[in-house]
């Protein structure tokens, strides 16, 4: 009489296997860091957006000779990044240098956004510091300062600073980041003025 072989796995040998799965999934997220990778993805978002917003405002300068006026959050010509374009009115009518204004890619929240989700916009006179304010009727913006709060709080890239390099490099900058509300909660600031 022939016996006939069974093939499979015992309840044991499954169980192996479902906790060796679970440990080598386990070490894979932690190597991951998929929390890390989503915030390093929102920081490119930030610094894509800046130089979208320098391109609009070279482009501003070479119209008007300087830079739009400051309301603290935009310029003059833009009222916010919910919906409004970046326009300047020049001698052949108005001109749109953005369609739409970018916000921080975590949208506005003023409850935990740093500065309410919108970048903030410092102009002034001087490239030394803005200190020195303008108006474009007597005194014109011939510098100006775009800040996002970056989320990865170990960025060291270019135009990547501390509250530390703030208030040592940049201390009127500084100065204004600190009435912003919320505040910046990495400590990681991304500076760029214009070249």
């Amino acid at each position: 009489m022939l016996h006939k072989l069974q093939s499979g796995f015992t309840l044991v040998e499954l169980l192996i296997v479902i906790a060796m799965l679970g440990i080598l999934s386990s070490v894979l997220i932690i190597a991951i860091n998929p929390v890390a990778q989503i915030q390093r993805g929102r920081d490119t978002q930030r610094k894509s957006n800046f130089a979208s917003i320098q391109s609009a405002l070279e482009l501003y300068r070479h119209d008007f000779g300087y830079y739009p006026i400051s309301t603290g959050l935009y310029p003059s010509s833009m009222t916010n990044c919910t919906s409004d374009a970046f326009q300047g009115t020049t001698s052949s009518g108005t001109v749109t240098y953005l369609q739409a204004i970018p916000c921080d890619p975590l949208g506005l929240s003023a409850s935990s956004v740093f500065n309410g989700g919108e970048y903030l916009y410092l102009s002034y006179n001087s490239s030394n510091s803005p200190s020195y304010s303008c108006d474009n009727s007597t005194t014109p913006c011939l510098s100006y300062g775009l800040i996002a709060c970056l989320e990865n709080s170990s960025d060291t890239g270019i135009n990547t600073y501390s509250s530390t390099d703030l208030s040592t490099n940049f201390p009127d900058i500084s100065a204004n980041i600190v009435n912003t509300n919320p505040k910046c909660t990495s400590g990681r600031y991304y500076i760029v003025q214009n070249p």
